[in-house]
């Protein structure tokens, strides 16, 4: 579970995902109408489930008996979950709101998930962030590796999509003529 959320975390910044439904506005897309569903977020259920596997089948009798205290932080995260389903109900479109909805959802359960396991493995927060500077620093090998070849490969698992310069309507920048 502590290694599917490094995984997690590490993947998160790429953001592949696929899209089911394409919400077009005077001829073209509109990417915020966009219904999509990312690898991450699949990962995330996983963990999740797994998760709350593990908790259920945790008999803690010392946090059992002593209590939970009230969590402001919680509370917080409920009210909000709270007033988004509303906002389905009001919305003009629901099912992008449903999909607002559910995003708002994940990112609770993220949270959750940090949380709970920082608390209970120390040494993973320091695992999370080499897990992110290193996503990070790939991708900026990749976009240095771009910008001075002033190309790109086509990649369908990461949406990268062959971008040749040579090819009428494809940006360039031009130094030093």
């Amino acid at each position: 579970l502590n290694w599917g959320l490094c995984l997690l975390v590490f993947l998160l910044p790429w953001q592949t995902r696929w899209i089911y439904h394409d919400q077009i506005i005077r001829g073209s897309v509109w990417e915020y109408g966009r219904l999509s569903l990312y690898g991450t977020e699949i990962l995330l259920a996983l963990l999740v489930v797994l998760a709350i596997i593990v908790r259920f089948n945790r008999h803690c009798e010392e946090a059992r008996l002593a209590g939970r205290r009230s969590n402001p932080v919680v509370y917080s995260i409920i009210a909000i979950i709270a007033y988004s389903v509303l906002s389905i109900w009001w919305a003009t479109d629901k099912t992008l709101a449903a999909q607002g909805w559910f995003r708002i959802i994940e990112g609770a359960a993220l949270f959750w998930l940090i949380i709970d396991h920082i608390r209970t493995n120390g040494w993973l927060a320091d695992k999370l962030k080499f897990s992110l500077i290193a996503s990070g620093l790939i991708q900026g090998c990749l976009a240095i590796y771009q910008f001075f070849t002033q190309t790109t490969f086509a990649f369908k698992w990461l949406g990268l999509s062959l971008n040749d310069i040579r090819e009428p309507g494809t940006s360039a920048i031009e130094f030093l003529d």
